[in-house]
């Protein structure tokens, strides 16, 4: 065979041989795209499952704070307890109407409950502008309850403390997410005196105010009989 014709096939082979490194070059960078899609794919089927799973996990917790608090609620203005009275406040309860309270159906004692407490924290708010401060008593309660709020279960919260004469008022927010609805659920618990308190949070705007009496002095009484349920 002539070395021309030899020569051009060797070229012929060299030039199959560099087509197939090609291709499979090629295809192998198609593969490669193919499952980086796939897995980017992946990836935002577990992130979109994750935030379905801390969806319900906050949405279970605020249940669960909102169930705590009406409790709280229904135990303080309905039906109290001794320990009821004196550590959260003291409405007037006619005896005579606590069988009747008592059949009412849950969801009704929950609705009047809300009523109630947003009559109490109004006529609360009220009692409050017409205060004038008292610095013997009104600056060391303030100091007081920054520092209750300022602790380590409280980060999520962000509270706004003023004290007067004989009510402390104390605005809120809370941040989104698990620590946020913690935080509020533990607001009214282990106040740093023995003075009556009324609290009213709303979880869709995440926020809410509680008030707190001097000791000696009770809240603002509402007449539940002048309600409209």
């Amino acid at each position: 065979m002539p070395n021309s014709t030899r020569g051009a096939l060797n070229w012929l082979g060299v030039g199959a041989l560099a087509l197939i490194a090609v291709g499979g070059f090629v295809l192998n960078v198609k593969q490669s795209n193919q499952a980086a899609k796939e897995l980017e794919a992946l990836r935002g089927q577990v992130a979109g499952l994750q935030q379905q799973v801390n969806n319900a996990q906050t949405s279970r917790l605020e249940s669960a704070v909102l169930g705590t608090l009406q409790e709280r609620a229904l135990a303080s203005t309905l039906t109290p307890t001794p320990s009821a009275i004196a550590s959260v406040e003291a409405p007037n309860v006619d005896p005579k109407r606590a069988p009747s309270d008592a059949q009412l159906s849950h969801e009704e004692r929950e609705h009047r409950s809300r009523v109630y407490h947003e009559a109490k924290t109004n006529e609360c708010e009220r009692a409050f502008s017409q205060e004038r401060a008292d610095p013997e008593w009104s600056n060391t309660a303030q100091q007081k309850l920054e520092q209750k709020y300022s602790g380590e279960e409280f980060q999520a919260l962000h509270s706004q403390v003023e004290c007067r004469s004989t009510l402390c008022r104390v605005k809120f927010s809370f941040d989104e997410g698990q620590a946020g609805l913690q935080a509020t659920g533990q607001v009214q618990e282990k106040m740093p005196w023995s003075g009556g308190s009324v609290m009213h949070a709303d979880m869709e705007k995440r926020s809410g105010m509680i008030f707190v009496g001097r000791e000696g002095h009770a809240l603002p009484q509402v007449d539940r009989d002048s309600l409209q349920y």
